[in-house]
């Protein structure tokens, strides 16, 4: 067989032509694949189009160029069409000489109706042209609606059973009749009748809300405020997508029966439980799901009404706390607010820890950075040698942190006081509150107001009094609302801890006679002069009360 050489640019040309036909192949393919349901748009040889379902639920459908048809003739076209779909459509209206407009919520038949371009045929065989497009309904309510939507509602309420039905509501046949669109997912329809909820039906029992393409959280948040008493409620067959806006309706604490089947969210689930779970974080009473029976709940046995403890603006776990406290903060602050802060010393037990933390927060920040370099973060400072460094032990090395801060000058009536713990040994309690940094040689002309909290730890101090064995600080700037009460005279005296002033060794000696008297068991006098004799060694009036007791030298009138 003899073979022919063909020139080199004819073997090119064959190339070409051969990918040329393959992608033409393609081409054609797609072409007839696209006319299938759900790929093409509605006219032969048109570009190819996926129609998406709505995220609302509703489709506009309009008709153009139909000035020549009535509107019934026009439905009944649409309603052939249609089939085998039922053709349920809402607010079929004429927008302008031209045009008919009206909503369908089905996406098949919304699909089918997009697909329709070229096959809807009139008896003169013009074709009628029906755009579909994905939209969120625009409502006007009037007074003649707001009318209809009351007597909707109480055609739909069981006064027996304390019932609402608003179970698709749009499609009543009240609404269709009279060519009303009312789709509760429009935010003043809901708006509308929670308001009718709320002056009618205030103790309504049960609510089905199921088939209204809810999605809209605003909507529910308005809704959970007027039915409080609700413990029935379906909201099955809507378009809720997130647990987010479940929650909106949490306020719902005497729920036990729900239903939100067919929504978006649920059906992300592979698990039951995890589902039921999810829930009834939410409503823990609840007892039934999806119309499935739960298991019952586990709450503790109290009472439905409970009375909550008043709140205080301090809370101190002694009544003996207050004085006390109160006195030991007005002297420190009163010496710390000094240029030296060299009386501080003493208020210190030898062995006493101190740190500071510093953060910027939502206020003036100016000058705050200069702290930062000494500030204990624990969360950013990782290094333990690092930590280390920045906590400072003992009376001098504290004196010299607490003079590396800047002058200060506290609003004592600011202060907020915590004691949660008080015995004779030890007292535990933090103070937050505000103070000016006082600036000098700056161009800043306004007050820095900075916010404070400082937790303290003391133990009697031998000879009397007390020393402060731990001493943490945090400091960030005032918000401006803090900055705006500072040394307001608006604050009353009542509300602060620190706003009288009494004398501190007395409290100190009373503190340390009741102290050793609930310790030994001695009454009041006797546990006085076992102080008074000791120059009111705490420590040491309690060694020779033990070494008295154990040689049986004490009087019996000292238990009376």
């Amino acid at each position: 067989m003899d073979f022919v050489i063909l020139p080199r640019n004819l073997h090119i040309s064959l190339t070409i032509y051969k990918v040329a036909c393959v992608c033409l192949g393609f081409l054609c393919f797609i072409f007839h694949l696209g006319r299938g349901r759900g790929g093409a748009s509605g006219h032969q040889g048109g570009p190819i189009y996926q129609f998406k379902p709505s995220n609302t639920g509703w489709y506009k459908c309009t008709v153009v160029k139909s000035s020549k048809y009535e509107k019934s003739y026009i439905i009944n076209l649409i309603k052939d069409y249609a089939k085998p779909y039922e053709f349920e459509y809402y607010n079929f209206v004429k927008i302008d000489v031209d045009t008919y407009s009206f909503f369908v919520s089905n996406f098949d038949l919304a699909e089918k109706l997009f697909l329709s371009r070229g096959r809807i045929k009139t008896v003169t065989n013009h074709t009628l042209i029906v755009l579909v497009s994905s939209a969120t309904p625009y409502v006007e309510l009037n007074n003649e609606i707001k009318d209809k939507i009351k007597l909707v509602m109480a055609k739909r309420y069981n006064g027996d059973n304390k019932a609402l039905d608003l179970s698709k509501f749009y499609a009543d046949p009240d609404f269709v009749e009279a060519n009303m669109f009312v789709p509760l997912d429009r935010s003043n329809v809901m708006t509308s009748v929670c308001n009718i909820i709320n002056e009618n039906l205030p103790d309504l029992f049960a609510l089905n809300l199921s088939e209204n393409k809810l999605y809209y959280p605003e909507s529910l948040i308005s809704l959970a405020k007027v039915i409080p008493r609700v413990k029935i409620l379906y909201l099955a067959h809507n378009n809720i997508k997130d647990l987010a806006t479940i929650r909106t309706l949490e306020s719902l604490s005497n729920l036990e029966e729900l239903r939100l089947e067919k929504n978006p969210w649920t059906e992300c689930f592979n698990e039951q439980d995890a589902y039921t779970s999810e829930v009834r974080k939410i409503f823990p009473k609840l007892l039934k799901l999806d119309d499935i029976q739960l298991p019952p709940p586990i709450v503790f046995d109290l009472e439905d009404n409970i009375e909550l403890p008043k709140p205080q603006g301090s809370f101190l776990c002694h009544p003996e706390a207050r004085d006390i406290l109160r006195a030991f903060l007005e002297q420190y602050f009163a010496l710390f607010d000094t240029e030296s802060r060299a009386g501080l010393i003493d208020a210190y037990h030898e062995n006493a820890q101190y740190s500071l933390v510093v953060t910027q927060g939502l206020g003036n920040n100016h000058l705050l950075n200069n702290m930062l370099a000494n500030s204990r973060n624990l969360l950013r400072i990782e290094e333990p040698q690092r930590q280390k460094s920045l906590l400072s032990v003992g009376k001098a090395d504290i004196l010299r942190a607490l003079r590396f801060l800047p002058a200060t000058k506290h609003d004592l009536l600011s202060f907020t006081c915590d004691c949660p713990l008080y015995t004779p040994g030890l007292i535990q309690f933090s103070v937050c509150g505000l103070y000016e940094e006082i600036t000098t040689g700056t161009k800043n002309k306004s007050k820095l107001i900075r916010a404070f909290n400082r937790a303290f730890l003391l133990v009697p101090r031998s000879g009397g009094g007390f020393a402060i064995t731990n001493d943490q600080l945090f400091i960030t700037s005032a918000t401006p609302e803090q900055a705006e009460k500072a040394f307001s005279s608006q604050v009353t005296a009542s509300e602060s801890t620190c706003s009288t002033p009494v004398s501190n060794e007395i409290l100190i000696k009373q503190n340390m006679v009741k102290a050793l008297s609930q310790v030994s068991g001695m009454n009041l006098n006797f546990s006085e002069k076992c102080l008074n004799e000791v120059q009111w060694d705490y420590d040491q009036a309690v060694t020779i009360f033990n070494q008295l007791k154990a040689k049986n030298a004490l009087p019996s009138e000292a238990f009376i």
